[in-house]
């Protein structure tokens, strides 16, 4: 089975490294809200300012992921 560096991370631990502190709930549960697609950019803006490596993946359910971590 593959192990991949992203599963270890959670959009908590994105927003923490980009911006140097936790997320409300109220951001975390309006990030959670958005479509799919609108995730995948704000997942790209928020590795761009933490210095994280993002890559997409198809999921099993056939929707495209943003994927992200430290390095890959």
């Amino acid at each position: 089975m593959k192990k991949y560096p992203e599963c270890a991370f959670s959009f908590n631990d994105l927003y923490k490294a980009a911006f140097n502190e936790n997320p409300s709930d109220e951001m975390l549960q309006n990030f959670s809200r958005l479509p799919q697609e609108e995730k995948n950019g704000v997942v790209k803006d928020w590795a761009q300012k933490a210095g994280w490596q993002t890559i997409t993946r198809l999921g099993s359910d056939g929707i495209t992921y943003t994927a992200f971590a430290p390095k890959f």
